[in-house]
């Protein structure tokens, strides 16, 4: 019984560890595609600002 609980306890700490390895995965990842989304919205109103002054120059 005690070597089962042992196995338990052991088994229960390494599937909470990877569980908080995932989230810290996926924290990271969300971080990258929100700066990437960022970059991507200030390219764009650059882009869309481009065009207006050369629509205008028209």
């Amino acid at each position: 019984v005690a070597r089962k609980r042992v196995r338990n306890t052991l088994a229960a700490r390494k599937y909470r560890q990877k569980r908080v390895d995932r989230i810290t995965e996926l924290e990271q990842a969300l971080e990258d595609v929100t700066r990437q989304r960022d970059e991507l919205r200030l390219q764009l109103a650059r882009q869309e600002a481009e065009t207006k002054v050369l629509r205008e120059m028209m």
